[in-house]
């Protein structure tokens, strides 16, 4: 038996990578229609959908990662995530969060 808060997290964990995961399916099929209709390979990186949806809050991320986390941090790696397209981070963070919080099947059947 597991214990309530343990559950809390299990299922709060598969809750989070089902909204991931259908994010980057979403963005997937968006990008799938966007190239079909272009006739061309059109895949919208993280940055840019980042933008569209909320310029301000990604100044502000970038702000607060360079003034107060660690600068170093946001031209590398930062940076380069929002170059990825923008399916692959939600359907990634899906894939880990539904790893470790998704059931396994028991070991006597």
């Amino acid at each position: 038996m597991t214990s309530p808060l343990r559950r809390f997290f299990l299922w709060t964990g598969r809750g989070l990578a089902l909204i991931f995961g259908a994010s980057g399916l979403w963005l997937l099929g968006a990008d799938a229609v966007r190239s079909i209709s272009q006739g061309t390979m059109s895949l919208k990186p993280l940055g840019q959908v980042w933008y569209e949806i909320d310029a301000g809050s990604l100044n502000l991320s970038q702000a607060v990662v360079e003034r107060y986390l660690f600068p170093e941090l946001w031209d590398p790696v930062v940076t380069t995530l929002l170059n990825w397209p923008a399916w692959v981070v939600p359907l990634v963070l899906a894939a880990v969060l539904g790893f470790f919080t998704w059931p396994r099947g028991r070991a006597g059947s």
